[in-house]
């Protein structure tokens, strides 16, 4: 009978000490998975990405033309940018298997500065290629470009992306726009509950105006948004501050995204979480190679990402 009452505590206090060390590991939460081993970047997180996915109705695809292939034209600023030939674009199609255009312009906006006619800068915002590609013309950025050659030769290269694609037939439109805007103080979106979502001087507007003018255009055309990552800026003192964590006129980069995901609802646009599991304060070295750049690393995580998204 002892021998019974043993065995039966031992079972007891080994059942407390699993248990006990279960709820522990449980509020540690789960680290970030080691970036040089992991490409597959989310799915290991203990946090739930807020993707919100939205497909096309079979009366919206009815339009496209098939050209017997499956294209993604991508549009944004450094996010595509910084690395053209090597960045995330190539990933992207290694990843997929998809033809991949990159129409990115660098240092370019969402927003534009003024309500005025457009000019300077303001031509390569995301509003104002939104409004080309819907009209079909993109004579106004001739000019500018040519103007950037011995800058930057990639305006050129992403100029020539835009006017050669056939809008008929181009499966996807995939829009990454870093924190630009935020850096800029340029306001994520307008307070005015009638404006909010057509001030294309704020993130939010230019948006919701761009994505309705090219879906208006060609309703066939899938579009998805990637919201900003974490990003590094510095105080007025010089010190370095995480993004999420520091208002610069408008809010923090929480704001800037927050809106992103409620463009998602109001437009009925796909937005992939580019900010919750992914680069955080302490796996910045490994996803980043500065402030604000993913690495090799971090944008095949991303490209992953996007992959699961396209596949849904």
């Amino acid at each position: 009978m002892r021998k019974v009452q043993i065995v039966l505590l031992i079972l007891i206090i080994g059942i407390i000490v699993f248990f006990g060390w279960r709820l522990y590991r449980w509020n540690q939460g789960t680290q970030s998975p080691d970036p040089a081993a992991e490409d597959d970047a989310g799915e290991d997180f203990d946090i739930e990405l807020m993707d919100q996915i939205y497909t096309l109705s079979a009366d919206q695809l009815s339009s496209k033309k098939d050209d017997g292939k499956d294209t993604i034209l991508c549009l944004g600023n450094d996010s595509l940018a910084w690395d053209y030939d090597n960045g995330l674009s190539r990933i992207l199609g290694e990843v997929t298997g998809r033809e991949i255009r990159n129409g990115a312009f660098p240092a370019s906006t969402v927003s534009v500065s003024t309500d005025k006619e457009m000019g300077g800068e303001d031509l390569f915002s995301f509003f104002h290629i939104a409004e080309d590609i819907a009209a079909g013309d993109f004579s106004d950025l001739e000019q500018p470009v040519r103007d950037r050659w011995e800058e930057n030769y990639n305006y050129q290269t992403s100029y020539e992306t835009l006017v050669s694609t056939d809008y008929a037939a181009l499966d996807t439109i995939l829009i990454y726009y870093d924190g630009e805007d935020y850096l800029r103080q340029r306001s994520g979106y307008n307070p005015d509950g009638d404006k909010m979502w057509t001030d294309v001087k704020t993130m939010t507007g230019a948006y919701a105006t761009g994505i309705r003018a090219i879906r208006a255009a060609y309703p066939h055309i899938r579009l998805i948004l990637v919201t900003p990552a974490l990003m590094v800026t510095y105080t007025p003192e010089g010190t370095p501050v995480a993004a999420d964590r520091f208002d610069m006129g408008h809010g923090t980069l929480s704001t800037y995204i927050e809106f992103c995901f409620r463009l998602s609802e109001a437009c009925g646009v796909t937005v992939i979480d580019n900010y919750h599991g992914m680069s955080d304060e302490e796996n910045t070295n490994g996803y980043m190679v500065d402030t604000r750049h993913f690495s090799e690393t971090g944008n095949r995580a991303l490209a992953a990402h996007i992959a699961r998204v396209l596949a849904e």
